[in-house]
């Protein structure tokens, strides 16, 4: 059978987002940092586009632009010419950013920042190590292959892969790998490089002066009977005193860190600027958008009215020169471009204000006990409920969602947090997974230390108190989400 090529046309459809829409999306997705970054940098970039509030400066401004353009038709009349078309394309897009730089300038001469935008300087693991092991004398290979293990290293200090393996793979000896990570482990803080829980616990103890003998051979004989905290069998094992046993586990405690890097990075409390808030007044609930930070933007109508002038008002055609019609055919297009960008980033940020408080709305109208009571009467809401109530699709709704902070009086709230799945109850009705989490935590948080509740006695507790049946599969699930050990390692026997 013998292929050939042929020429066919077919019809067909298919769905395109145009850009328009792909920013609207882009910007609804959007968190308030970014998009105040996004903001920033469009008022930069785009000449048609600026702030739509007045202010002293601004309006200073506003006078001396007046003025330059009496100035501007008075020589035009008096000469009937029109300025150069190169000349007035720089400047109509330069005059916006030095604009744009004087206001920023003037804002970090005379205002503090917002707490919002406060950026604070982190410090890197991988860095303070790194200049530690540069005053070390090691010589050019051995600092390599330690810097190469610290990519390797997780947030907690943590070497996270296997250095036979490694060593196999970058064709490395194993020897001079482990030398490079003794190295590493000689660095502050004290514990770091460690491969196990064991060994970082071992390495501070190493460069602890006053540390009991007791407490070495407890992490390195009696590994197991440690995590389990049992006083009898580990002195039974060492031949020692329940009580030294007892100061030994609590010089552990104490004294050595399980997360030697927790300074270094992991996760961090940021300070979060809500987006949009929800208060009462007179007995009325309102729903109102965060605008501080955002400047309300709109048209320039000044270059645009420039240029339809210098376009429009050909008195002397003769006189024109190809250059200059191709310069006005260019400029044409730059501020058609620039004005239609402008007007679509305009009406996307228009949308995404009027969807986020839509959504808000729906949010308050389904949680309203939660305003008014408390956490604990959340009631299970889904996102395709609020896409029904508001006539848009689920993705919509989970793009407005996602990033986007509520100042309640109950609290600061991100929108995630009202959509989540419920149980049933005996009584017929449905209860929140939050508020399970919420009494599981709170069972857990009054327990004794010597005899925590294991699932079965939270189950138990949250029947008793909350009248609410809970089955301890459940609570084991909810427990774990929360990051909470089972009752045999949060034991303390003494």
């Amino acid at each position: 059978m013998a292929f050939e090529l042929k020429q066919g046309l077919k019809l067909g459809q298919s769905l395109v987002l145009s850009p328009q829409i792909q920013q609207a999306i882009k910007i609804l997705t959007l968190g308030r940092q970014e998009l105040e970054e996004l903001v920033a940098e469009e008022l930069r970039q785009n000449p048609c586009l600026e702030e739509g509030e007045i202010n002293s400066e601004n309006q200073e401004q506003t006078e001396f632009d007046t003025q330059i353009n009496s100035e501007a038709k008075e020589s035009e009349s008096a000469s009937e010419s029109l300025p150069d078309i190169d000349e007035l394309l720089s400047r109509f897009r330069e005059l916006p950013g030095e604009e744009s730089l004087q206001r920023e300038n003037v804002e970090s001469e005379f205002d503090s920042p917002s707490y919002d935008r406060v950026n604070v300087t982190e410090s890197n693991l991988h860095d303070a190590l790194e200049d530690q092991l540069r005053l070390m004398h090691l010589t050019e290979y051995e600092l390599n292959c330690a810097i190469m293990l610290l990519q390797y290293f997780d947030d907690n200090g943590f070497l996270t892969v296997d250095i036979g393996e490694l060593a196999s793979e970058q064709n490395i000896l194993k020897d001079d790998l482990e030398y490079a990570l003794k190295a590493i482990q000689k660095c502050e803080p004290a514990g770091v490089g460690a491969r196990t829980l064991q060994e970082c616990l071992l390495l501070q103890l190493k460069q602890k002066e006053d540390s009991p003998a007791l407490a070495e051979r407890i992490l390195k004989d009696c590994w197991k009977d440690f995590e389990k905290q049992d006083v009898s069998k580990i002195a039974r094992t060492t031949g020692r005193s329940a009580d030294s046993v007892k100061e030994a586990l609590i010089f552990i405690r104490d004294q050595l860190d399980p997360r030697p890097a927790r300074q270094y990075g992991g996760a961090q409390q940021q300070v979060v600027s809500p987006d949009v808030f929800i208060f009462r007044r007179e007995d009325e609930w309102i729903v109102s958008l965060n605008e501080d930070g955002l400047p309300r933007l709109k048209i320039s109508a000044k270059y645009e009215k420039m240029i339809e002038s210098a376009l429009e008002n050909k008195k002397n055609p003769a006189k024109k020169s190809e250059v200059a019609t191709d310069g006005d055919k260019s400029l044409k297009e730059f501020v058609n471009d620039n004005v239609r960008n402008a007007r679509a980033f305009v009406k996307a940020l228009a949308d995404r204000n009027k969807t986020i408080l839509r959504v808000t709305e729906v949010i308050l109208e389904k949680q309203k006990q939660f305003f008014e009571e408390g956490p604990e009467h959340l009631r299970p809401l889904t996102l395709k409920a609020v896409a029904e109530e508001l006539g848009l699709h689920e993705s919509t709704i989970s793009r407005t969602t996602n990033s986007k902070y509520v100042h309640t009086p109950q609290g600061l709230f991100e929108l995630k947090h009202f959509f989540n799945s419920g149980m049933s109850t005996d009584a017929g009705g449905e209860l929140a997974n939050e508020v399970v989490k919420s009494w599981v935590a709170e069972c857990i948080k009054g327990e004794v230390e010597q005899k925590p509740f294991s699932d079965q006695d939270i189950s138990e507790w949250i029947q008793q108190n909350k009248n609410v049946k809970v089955a301890r599969r459940t609570v084991a699930k909810y427990r774990e989400s929360l990051g909470i050990l089972p009752s045999s390692k949060r034991v303390r026997r003494f």
